[in-house]
């Protein structure tokens, strides 16, 4: 069942049925109602929602949902409590700028395999991201106040795309990146990052290393490149 529409009215007569709910641009939404009631839900799109301040602590306890996506919600700050949505695949926040703290993550999310969060406000990650083991893609663009990333990160053994270009504050990366043997892509341009652990050079799924600006890192890969 498949419903778009722009504010909330008779929601009850949707219940039991309602799988994909699309509010994309709804700019007068401000708060989400008790989401228990709907038990099917497997698609919430609410992009573009700049009203949009309380997401129902329902919501962080479903167990169909498989998309939320809360992209450019710019009014939203954060999500009342600890995530545990456990058919949850993928997580989108991007855009939504007063976005300062984010939640903790159950066990139980261990089907979530992709986690945007280009441009939100946060300054460091909950230490319970290392719980997302199926995790494959990590977008953190422009995380301008991000300053550290959590030494659980070395637990992602799925992921495979880490981005943190234009994290400005962030200026290193945790040594247990390099235990992340499924690691293709790390993109870090535009960071304060000054140098890269050597070791992750010999990550074997490594393909792309995006490093622009920081000339120590360029250095490090010029050496292992004529050691070659």
């Amino acid at each position: 069942m498949l419903i778009t529409f722009s504010y909330f009215y008779n929601f009850e007569q949707f219940i039991g049925k309602l799988k994909y709910l699309n509010m994309t641009f709804s700019k007068k939404l401000k708060r989400l109602p008790d989401f228990s009631g709907v038990p099917n839900l497997e698609k919430l799109i609410l992009k573009g929602c700049d009203g949009l301040t309380e997401v129902h602590p329902s919501l962080l306890h479903h167990k169909k949902v498989v998309l939320m996506n809360l992209e450019d919600c710019k009014s939203l700050k954060s999500l009342p409590g600890k995530l545990e949505m456990s058919s949850l695949e993928k997580l989108i926040l991007s855009g939504c700028c007063e976005f300062k703290i984010l939640p903790e993550f159950g066990e139980s999310m261990e089907n979530l395999s992709m986690l945007a969060l280009e441009g939100i406000a946060i300054r460091n990650l909950p230490s319970s991201l290392g719980s997302l083991v199926g995790l494959a893609s990590l977008n953190l663009k422009n995380c301008k106040s991000l300053v550290c990333l959590p030494d659980t990160i070395h637990r992602l053994n799925s992921l495979i795309i880490l981005n943190i270009s234009g994290c400005s504050r962030l200026c290193r990366l945790p040594d247990g990146l390099k235990e992340i043997k499924c690691l293709k892509e790390l993109h870090a341009n535009d960071t304060a990052i000054d140098e890269l652990p050597s070791s992750i050079f010999y990550l074997d799924n490594l393909k792309s290393i995006i490093i622009c600006w920081f000339q120590r890192a360029i250095d490090q890969v010029n050496e292992l490149v004529s050691s070659l």
